[in-house]
């Protein structure tokens, strides 16, 4: 879920507002994993995951004045309530996670990760998200 405030601009009459903005998706996924172990001191794994059936909430058109909008901006959590059925060719999700993992020892495994999250939807305004993340850490075994 992601719920998010912010400063809306009219260009034209150069006035601002405060608006509220929100994604909420649940899904039913298909996941798909595969690992490779290069030897036995390291491996590698990549999973996609695409959302096929999911409900889906975003805000209307008219934000601030929509009947359904304004149920949400009272509270983040009543966003749930408002998802429709959606199929993953109205909401176009893709993860993919990739990751090494090296054992440098008994007691130490070094771990990098990458993650790329793609969102892409036409309703109720063409919305593109794109999402890059690296992480790299170091697992201490007891």
């Amino acid at each position: 879920m992601v719920n998010t405030d912010f400063i809306a601009t009219d260009k034209k009459n150069s006035y601002q507002w405060e608006e509220q903005s929100w994604y909420c998706s649940n899904s039913l996924n298909l996941i798909i994993r595969s690992e490779y172990h290069l030897s036995s001191m390291g491996s590698f794994f990549m999973r996609v995951t695409l959302p096929l059936f999911s409900l889906t909430a975003r805000p209307g058109n008219g934000h601030t004045f929509n009947e359904d909008n304004i149920k949400v901006i009272d509270s983040s959590f009543k966003v749930e309530g408002q998802g429709k059925p959606e199929f993953f060719w109205n909401n176009l999700i893709i993860i993919l996670h990739a990751g090494y993992s090296h054992n440098v020892n008994n007691h130490f495994i070094l771990r990098l990760n990458y993650a790329f999250n793609c969102i892409k939807s036409d309703r109720p305004l063409p919305v593109r998200m794109y999402m890059n993340q690296f992480n790299t850490g170091i697992e201490f075994l007891f």
